[in-house]
């Protein structure tokens, strides 16, 4: 969008110009995790021969993914099913387009939007 925001018509065509079509919708899983070299339990580098940016390099080798760069430096691996990207501080996310039948089951019993409510013990 290169015109200017000035209601709220503008944000919501915002993001309807961005949305799927409804046949393309999926449910996915995402988990992330901190690369930490076994060794020592310190977390990897992004740079080096042990780094993260060498495991992104070496997966893409060997299954083909499509590396997504930015300043050269791969920060993302798309396959057909599922994505790999860089999260700030080093976190490794890795996203399932489909999602497994506990996943889609646990939506189904939500609301609709992934989310249900949180109870405590605390009233």
């Amino acid at each position: 969008m290169s015109e200017p925001v000035e209601s709220i018509r503008d944000r919501i065509r915002y993001f309807e110009e961005g949305s799927k079509p409804r046949a393309l919708w999926r449910i996915g899983t995402e988990r992330e995790k901190v690369m930490v070299s076994a060794p020592d339990g310190r977390a990897l580098p992004y740079s080096g021969p042990r780094g993260v940016e060498e495991l992104l390099r070496r997966l893409s080798d060997r299954f083909g993914h499509r590396a997504g760069y930015q300043c050269g430096h791969p920060l993302a691996l798309r396959g057909e099913r599922y994505s790999i990207t860089i999260e700030p501080g080093g976190l490794v996310d890795g996203s399932l387009y489909e999602a497994s039948q506990p996943t889609r089951a646990a939506y189904d019993q939500s609301d609709g939007a992934g989310l249900r409510p949180v109870r405590t013990n605390r009233t």
